[in-house]
């Protein structure tokens, strides 16, 4: 229908361009050319020696808007990063503080969560902070946050991700088909329709590197040696 279609590309030119004419070279080229995925029954199944979950709010839930998007990432002992789970929502900010709760209890090993400051100026930490002091399953898990103001520009930091994503050192769950597929619509930042997605798992990368690992140490009773 031509009235449709004129709505289609007056409402979002690019996503038109994208979609309905697949005219790429006039919006620019697919940064992410391949990707790996697995089931997460096969992801769970190796070892993990950090894991996160990565959450960047989005300013409202018009139709317009970007997604708030959610990245649970585990770096296994084989040195790939698995996106246990990625997720995009259209949510205000108590069903987003609700959505992070939910993931908390999904994936108990998640010991560090990173959230986008920009938004919220930490009210959402907070918030998330005393749901988590009312829940029995999570009062007495060690959680950590972080909660920086995101300056970077976004193109060049998802650039850094290219290789691993293509190359499939970092490894998707299978069943998120629509986070995946933002990944690999991305033309930059200036021509796709959403970011949200590259946008947080590059964020996993940066964050993951810096969670510490403590070695715990033991002792044996030194008569043993005689």
């Amino acid at each position: 229908d031509c009235l449709d279609l004129a709505i289609d590309y007056y409402n979002n030119p690019t996503a038109f361009k994208q979609e309905m004419m697949n005219d790429a070279s006039k919006i620019g080229e697919k940064w992410f050319k391949s990707n790996r995925t697995q089931s997460l029954k096969e992801i769970q199944e190796h070892t993990f020696v950090k894991n996160i979950l990565v959450c960047d709010p989005a300013n409202s839930i018009s139709n317009k808007a970007d997604f708030s998007a959610f990245a649970v990432g585990g770096l296994a002992d084989n040195d790939f990063l698995y996106i246990k789970k990625g997720g995009l929502l259209k949510v205000g900010f108590d069903d987003f503080c609700n959505h992070v709760i939910k993931l908390l209890k999904d994936f108990p090993e998640v010991t560090h969560v990173s959230i986008e400051k920009n938004l919220y100026m930490g009210a959402d930490v907070l918030k998330i902070k005393e749901l988590i002091s009312k829940d029995k399953d999570l009062i007495n898990r060690k959680i950590l946050f972080i909660n920086k103001m995101q300056k970077k520009n976004k193109d060049e930091k998802i650039s850094t991700i290219i290789s691993d994503v293509n190359n499939g050192r970092i490894i998707f769950n299978e069943d998120d088909k629509d986070f995946v597929d933002q990944i690999m619509n991305f033309v930059g930042q200036e021509y796709s329709s959403h970011d949200d997605a590259p946008d947080a798992v590059a964020q996993l990368t940066i964050d993951i590197k810096e969670i510490e690992i403590i070695q715990h140490v033991s002792f044996m009773d030194i008569k043993k040696l005689f």
